[in-house]
């Protein structure tokens, strides 16, 4: 009956529409796939040890406010080309250390990933001038476009201290976002400059997955300028001497101190021995040095 078959249409419809729309949200999601637990997750845990649980739609703000500026970079790194007339170097580098990202896979066009771009920068910045954190964006966004368009992700020094600034940044929108946009506290500031200290000097442990991807742009990361033993070595002396610094400038009792060297020692011993574990259990030394200072 004809009614019968609209029915069908209308289902058939409706299930296409939805496959459309879960492989684009998909698409999405591997854009940040690799920083979820570098970014996301260590921004969201400084918030709750900061704030403690925020109510939900409190998080919820937190979380679009972190992910929308995420995406921005992302995708915009995805794409980078120096000059017009060079080759698409982020292409080049995910092809051969992230594949699974959008372009690399060809789930994507490249100009399709400019407009993406252009509208996560957009709603960036329009929900932080709903949270009242427009010079966040701003200075964010200052920090990517040197990353990228500036070349200052070529070299070390400055691709550690750019990544670890924006870190920084991220965490205080989130912070402020589960608090309601109030002011940050001073214990909050003092988190977030030991955050970003601790990401600037020991960040470069992400570059060990990237080392092919890294060598074909022309980056040069510290895996690759100092010898294999030495860099890994260099993880684990410099979580034993944060965490001697967290318990000292946090005061922490006898029993959270110990935990928070047996964690820096397990994790030294696990990328020393080849994990690549220590991106986010940083993060965590940290915040859970936070929750036993306040």
């Amino acid at each position: 009956m004809p009614s019968t078959r609209r029915v069908v249409q209308c289902v058939r419809f409706v299930r296409r529409q939805s496959a459309n729309i879960a492989a684009f949200a998909y698409t999405i999601f591997l854009f940040m796939k690799s920083d979820v637990g570098t970014v996301i997750l260590p921004t969201t845990s400084l918030g709750i040890s900061l704030i403690g649980v925020p109510e939900a739609h409190a998080f919820l703000e937190g979380l679009i406010w972190v992910t929308l500026h995420l995406l921005a970079f992302d995708v915009r790194t995805s794409y980078t080309c120096l000059t017009p007339n060079t080759k698409i170097i982020g292409l080049e580098e995910d092809r051969l250390s992230k594949p699974h990202r959008p372009i690399a896979a060809g789930r994507i066009s490249v100009q399709t990933s400019r407009r993406l771009h252009i509208l996560f920068t957009v709603a960036s910045l329009l929900d932080s001038m709903r949270h009242g954190l427009l010079v966040h964006s701003a200075s964010y966004f200052v920090l990517i476009t040197m990353y990228n368009e500036g070349n200052l992700s070529s070299f070390w020094m400055t691709k550690s201290g750019i990544i670890a600034v924006s870190i920084g940044i991220l965490g205080s929108g989130v912070v402020a976002c589960f608090d309601h946009d109030r002011p940050l506290s001073l214990t909050s500031i003092h988190a977030i400059i030991m955050t970003v200290l601790i990401q600037a000097t020991t960040i470069h442990a992400q570059d060990f997955r990237d080392m092919a991807g890294d060598a074909a742009i022309g980056r040069k990361t510290l895996p690759m300028l100092l010898p294999r033993a030495l860099a890994r070595w260099s993880i684990g002396i410099l979580l034993l001497s944060w965490s001697i610094i967290l318990v000292a400038f946090w005061d922490l009792p006898a029993g959270a101190a110990l935990v928070m060297y047996g964690l820096a020692g397990y994790t030294a011993c696990s990328f020393r021995a080849g994990g690549t574990i220590c991106g986010l259990l940083l993060a965590w030394l940290c915040h859970f040095s936070i929750d036993f200072g306040q």
